[in-house]
């Protein structure tokens, strides 16, 4: 069953959605939901982030998905907790076709974001316990800051008070939470301080150099393009942007195959289990194998050890056009020199925020005229490969149609792949 909280939209609205107007009445269906869809409702904060966490605890439901404009930060923290997603446009909930899509396209998205630091969400924790805020008495935001802190302990090697379980009777919950509490008031100043000296300790590692979080955290510097041909785009991601990676695939194919161009796409990612998870059916260059030199050769490669002799000896094999795609989130980018710069992100708001240039844009989802390209939901996502550069193609290169624009010819231009 899929479950709507508003106070405001009609069941009558839907044919697949139940409408409710509280968490209480959502409680009442939790063993029979699968996907909670949050839009407008009359419970506080607080008592939210309690139904969140029985929820999550003893519910059935397996995607969690507020779509409210705005939604606030209070809400934002607490679905982040149950690895909720936010989106801060109600036009999803007005065509029962799109809300339908983005749902399903949800539950198997290829897309990964990065993981939130632990030392952030201290901080997080820290400032709304220094505020008096009543959501870090939630037992959902509890937990994440205790795996939090249990990280820290095994990534510096300290000793710090190992955080208790907590017991499914309610009473107890709160009983833990004060507890918890407390004990962070006693080593507040402590945490803060070891907290900067990590941070400190970061800034001003160099490469190579062994960091405070091991093999977790690595820092580049980037690497200088002095060619002028093959011309070199260099893709930004400055917040996770939904199906870029298929985009960029989609679109080194047609290279390939319709304009008999050579394409060397190179993704620069962070180096974790889950990117290992996730890229496992494409070559990747690792600190464990980049000696391995006829890994450079293939055509895509998925690089998370991005030194500069990895990326100069990447750069130097044959091809028409390099694509880099930087996706370590970084303060700068990984190449620089002659490269043509475009940027990817999550929202324009997000790009606005960084002081990217909107006109070289890529964003997910969202129509807006002045960015450079929007990345569609492509309905009925298809699992084969082939089947979903077709997808793309009929997106972005319909050549039986002369109403839509051919974003793959504009595309080539731009980068230089054809003449203008």
């Amino acid at each position: 069953m899929r479950v709507i909280i508003s106070t405001e939209l009609s069941e009558d609205n839907y044919t697949q959605y139940k409408v409710v107007r509280t968490f209480a009445e959502a409680r009442e269906l939790k063993d029979d939901i699968e996907v909670l869809i949050i839009h407008k409702f009359e419970e506080e904060p607080f008592v939210v982030g309690v139904f969140l966490s029985e929820f999550y605890e003893y519910s059935s439901i397996k995607q969690y998905v507020c779509i409210a404009n705005p939604i606030p930060t209070t809400l934002k923290v607490l679905l982040k907790s149950v690895n909720g997603i936010c989106y801060e446009d109600e036009f999803y909930l007005e065509d029962e076709a799109e809300l339908t899509a983005i749902i399903e396209e949800d539950s198997k998205s290829t897309e990964l974001a990065p993981t939130e630091a632990p030392l952030e969400i201290i901080k997080d924790f820290m400032q709304g316990f220094v505020r008096g805020e009543a959501r870090i008495n939630t037992p959902v935001v509890l937990k994440r800051t205790q795996a939090a802190i249990q990280e820290l302990q095994d990534l510096t090697n300290q000793q710090h008070q190992e955080l208790i379980i907590y017991s499914k009777n309610a009473s107890e919950i709160f009983k833990d939470a004060s507890n918890i509490i407390r004990q962070i008031d006693v080593q507040k100043n402590e945490l803060i301080k070891k907290i900067d000296d990590l941070e400190k300790s970061v800034n001003n590692a160099s490469v190579g150099a062994t960091s405070v979080f091991s093999s977790e955290i690595n820092i580049f510097n980037p690497h200088k393009y002095t060619k002028s041909v093959p011309p070199l785009v260099l893709v930004r991601e400055i917040t996770p942007c939904r199906y870029l990676t298929s985009f960029m695939l989609s679109y080194a194919h047609y290279l390939h195959f319709e304009k008999n161009r050579r394409v060397k796409l190179i993704f620069v990612v962070q180096k974790s289990h889950g990117v290992y998870k996730k890229y496992e059916d494409f070559v990747e260059i690792t600190q464990d194998n980049y000696h391995m030199k006829t890994l450079y050769d293939n055509d895509t490669v998925f690089v998370s050890y991005p030194t500069k002799e990895v990326l100069r000896d990447l750069l130097d094999t044959p091809a028409d056009i390099i694509f880099v795609v930087d996706r370590l989130y970084g303060k700068t980018d990984i190449i620089d020199g002659k490269v043509h710069t475009i940027y990817a992100a999550s929202s324009v708001r997000d790009a606005e925020r960084f002081n990217k240039d909107v006109s070289k844009l890529i964003i997910p989802i969202e129509k807006n005229d002045n960015v450079l390209l929007t990345l569609p939901t492509i309905k009925g996502y298809p699992d084969n490969i082939d089947a979903r550069f077709a997808a793309y193609a009929k997106v972005f290169h319909d050549t039986t149609s002369s109403k839509s624009p051919d974003k793959y010819n504009e595309l080539d231009v731009r980068f230089g792949v054809v003449n203008s």
